[in-house]
């Protein structure tokens, strides 16, 4: 903090003196502490002023990872022994903070007293020390006094201090005062001192307490090993110990954390393709995106548009040394992740490849991962051997009272917080007992007290800890409170909402219509700082629990699962399996009661479908389609010589009792198309008695396809035929087209297929939401389906939609492209693969 520091002292007789104080520091081992201050000539009276100023700017110092060794301070200035009181304590820290920090502030003039926690407080002759500072302050220098004294500032003296330039600024708190004379100061805690269940990012370095010896540990032990593996209990704190801990640490620390450099990457980075090249490349982005942020020590955005590497880890840290990466580190959080099946195993051996070949090469590895997880690592011995044994520092669960009160007590002292009588000890006594999640629950009490203070006392009440309920109820009483201020629509997503948590862990806002409730829940939620978003994905957030104490500790949640238990165990197996099937490495489902359970689940759970489930859903359709198949081919195998002799007969019978029953037409006859890909509907299903009417706009045509018409074959999987029913109209014309199918005589069912699609291009596969509905003789509709807009990157299985309980005079159907309020989808309307006519 370049720029003098003038200490103010009243001289007598109604005069007042500025005099230059400067701060002169000798560093000791790792620590906050101020070991001793000097001021030289000064008595004990001034020398205990000094050392409570010291303090109070160390512990912000430090908190703010400016400094992180024990210190020893000398105080200089001219005549010490004139000093009387605490006068000067406000200018002693001052002194000290521009001894630490090398940063351009401005020249400060201040006088005040430092109450413990970083209070200003008023002293007297403001004004005649006013004019003190006046005669030394240069142009663009600042009068810093304590903010209850102000009234003693007269119009003439604000007018005589405007005339040459100086700043006034009035100081309640000393971390406010710094951040208003330009020290980078992270606000977090001045506003929002705890962080409720969601983890602690670098950028919370400031409110992150506790920890100091484990950060030291592993700080060293990455000064000996270039791979250090930090494993622990899902859920124990592993990424905020790296993120909020060691980084700063490494990039702070007084022995030179300059040529830093550090990239974050997540395997969930990572966008699955069902093609492993697409996945490779997609790998390729997300490490180079993993270093391109605006923290201390990356990249930045601007890396983004230069020459952007490959999967070659010399180009890759060539690359990061162009950008003044002297010591890059690859901070590899939630290790684990890499092993979920949702990426192809040449994805997590390239991977696994690059990051050796990077550590080989001298970039850092500091990654975390869960205890569970090192059984797949030591299937990756090349990735594995870069950590071994002496890399692995482990993450012990700890809730000793000290760690506790430092959680306790560090961001309420920062934030100038205070507790009522008895509230500090109840909250450490409900805390002591241990458990996964006793950190992340203390958090989030103190959060929920925070929000509920009377901001005008900044005091965490008794009261209010009893009515959420304490450590065990503060979860369901925070997730219930959301919940109840939801309307009838919203709570009804709520189930979908858990469910996906449970099954998949996210929630990619893209999934849904901009219309649906879910996006309401979601809002709600993250509010409220139980949902947090995630992710570097186009399109939209993902959304994902804030911690898994969420889903462990929220009743509904832990209701819901119990209810859902079987299902999500059944989920979990088809996702896996379908995972394997995709890759090869599985066969389909045989007949038998999994396949049943199966299909059951899928028609169950129709609602809860989204692209994310595409694999699961479509491996169990394919499951089923080859199981009927199968039973097909037996039946004629073993049924082939007695039907010799009645094959003509069984199958004109069972032609015509389908023929009185279904008609199914699958715009697949050879005289519909022709040799022409699209042609008119209209003729062939006149030749049917089925009249097309009621076109939204007029000028809406209902046409028949070929599969090679919709983009070259590669979207659309043929079903029953090659060729399509849909609809297409004026181009200029965005708003949703529709036409009616009016049959000769009433059905008792309407059914159609809607076509699978099949995303063979890199930018996926879309079809348009839409709208069938049943309508009577009268006009009145009888039954109704819908289909939100699909999207996906992997295979959208067909689907038989069928509408009606009688009496069904015609079938309308609505279709729009649109994503909200701009053209999206590929095709215009619905794509119908068949339509099945039941009499």
């Amino acid at each position: 903090m370049s720029g003098s520091v003038w200490l103010l002292l009243t001289a007598g007789a109604g005069r007042a003196t500025a005099v230059p104080v400067s701060a002169e520091l000798s560093l000791g081992v790792h620590g906050e502490s101020v070991r001793r201050v000097e001021v030289a000539g000064g008595g004990p009276e001034l020398r205990r002023s000094a050392a409570a100023a010291a303090a109070e700017a160390a512990r912000i110092l430090y908190r703010e990872r400016y400094l992180d060794r024990q210190i020893l301070v000398r105080f200089a200035f001219a005549d010490p022994g004139t000093v009387q009181g605490r006068s000067a304590e406000l200018a002693f820290a001052l002194a000290l903070a521009a001894a630490v920090v090398e940063r351009r502030l401005p020249p400060v003039a201040a006088t005040g007293m430092l109450e413990e926690g970083g209070t200003v407080r008023t002293v007297d002759d403001i004004a005649h020390k006013l004019g003190a500072a006046l005669k030394v302050l240069p142009e663009g220098g600042a009068f810093v006094f304590p903010a209850a004294a102000e009234p003693e500032l007269t119009p003439s003296l604000r007018r005589r201090a405007a005339e040459r330039g100086v700043a006034l600024v009035p100081a309640q708190r000393l971390e406010e005062l710094l951040a208003r004379l330009g020290l980078p100061i992270t606000g977090t805690w001045l506003a929002d001192p705890f962080r409720g269940l969601e983890p602690f990012a670098f950028a919370h370095a400031s409110i992150f307490f506790g920890r100091d010896a484990e950060v030291a540990e592993i700080a060293a032990l990455l000064a000996r090993r270039s791979a250090v593996l930090v494993r622990g209990p899902s859920g124990a704190g592993k990424s905020s110990l790296v993120l909020a801990g060691v980084m700063p640490a490494l990039l702070r620390r007084q022995d030179g954390g300059e040529g830093v450099r550090w990239g974050l990457f997540r395997p969930r980075d990572i966008a699955a393709n069902p093609d492993p090249v697409r996945e490779r490349e997609a790998l390729a982005a997300a490490l180079a995106a993993a270093w391109c942020h605006d923290e201390e020590g990356g990249l930045g955005r601007a890396a983004r548009h230069g020459r952007v590497p490959t999967l070659d880890a010399a180009a890759f840290a060539a690359w990061v040394g162009e950008w003044g990466g002297v010591r890059p580190v690859w901070v590899i959080d939630q290790l684990e992740e890499l092993f979920e099946p949702r990426l192809h195993p040449a994805t997590r051996g390239a991977l696994a490849a690059f990051l050796a070949d990077a550590n080989r090469l001298g970039m850092a590895l500091l990654a975390t991962v869960t205890n569970a997880a090192l059984p797949f690592l030591a299937e990756i011995p090349d990735l594995a051997m870069r950590f071994g044994i002496e890399g692995q520092w482990v993450l012990e669960p700890r809730h000793d009272a000290q760690l506790l009160e430092a959680v306790i007590r560090g961001p309420a002292a920062a934030a100038g917080l205070t507790f009522e009588p008895g509230l500090e000890a109840e909250l450490l006594a409900a805390a002591s007992h241990g458990g996964a999640d006793v950190l992340p629950l203390l958090e989030l009490l103190l959060t929920e007290l925070h929000e509920r203070r009377d901001p005008a006392e900044r005091r965490l009440r008794m009261a209010d800890y009893r009515a959420v309920g304490g450590l065990d109820g503060v979860v369901s009483a925070r997730a219930e409170t959301v919940y109840h201020d939801l309307d009838p629509a919203e709570r009804e997503a709520v189930p979908l909402l858990l469910w996906k948590l449970d099954t998949a862990g996210a929630m990619a806002t893209r999934d849904f219509p901009d219309g649906h409730p879910i996006h309401a829940v979601f809002a709600a939620y993250q509010a409220r700082r139980l949902l947090v978003r995630d992710g570097r994905g186009e399109g939209g957030a993902t959304l994902r629990a804030a911690h898994e104490a969420l889903l462990r500790h929220w009743s509904r949640a832990v209701e819901r699962r119990r209810a859902d238990e079987a299902d999500l165990r059944l989920w979990a197996d088809l996702m896996r399996e379908a995972r394997q099937s995709g890759r090869g490495e599985r066969a389909l489902i045989p007949a038998g009661p999994q396949l049943e359970a199966a299909r059951s689940l899928v028609e169950r759970r129709t609602a809860f479908w989204t692209a994310g489930d595409a694999p699961m859903t479509d491996y169990v359709a394919c499951s089923l389609r080859q199981n009927r198949r199968r039973r097909l081919l037996t039946g004629l195998g073993l049924g082939l010589p007695a039907a010799a002799a009645a094959a003509w007969g069984g199958g004109a019978a069972w032609r015509a009792w389908r023929a009185l029953s279904e008609t199914h037409i699958a715009f697949d006859e050879p005289d519909v198309v022709g040799k022409e890909d699209i042609v008119a509907a209209d003729p062939y299903l006149h030749r049917l008695g089925i009249s097309i009417s009621e076109r939204v706009p007029d000028s809406t045509r209902v046409l028949i396809r070929t599969n090679m018409s919709l983009y070259q074959g590669r979207a659309v999987t043929p079903g029953t035929g090659q060729r399509f029913l849909t609809a297409e109209c004026d181009p200029n014309y965005t708003e949703p087209l529709s036409f009616t199918l009016t049959f000769p005589q009433p059905l008792r069912r309407v059914g159609f297929y809607r076509a699978a699609l099949w995303p063979a291009t890199g930018s996926g596969v879309t079809h348009p939401s839409w709208v069938a509905e049943a309508v009577d003789a009268r006009g009145q509709v009888i039954d109704r389906v819908e289909e939100e807009l699909l999207r996906s990157f992997s295979d959208v299985p067909g689907r038989l939609f069928q509408l009606g309980a009688g009496f069904v005079a015609a079938l309308r159907l609505t279709s729009d492209y649109r994503l909200g309020a701009r053209p999206f989808a590929g095709f215009r309307a619905i794509l119908i693969n068949e339509l099945v006519l039941y009499h």
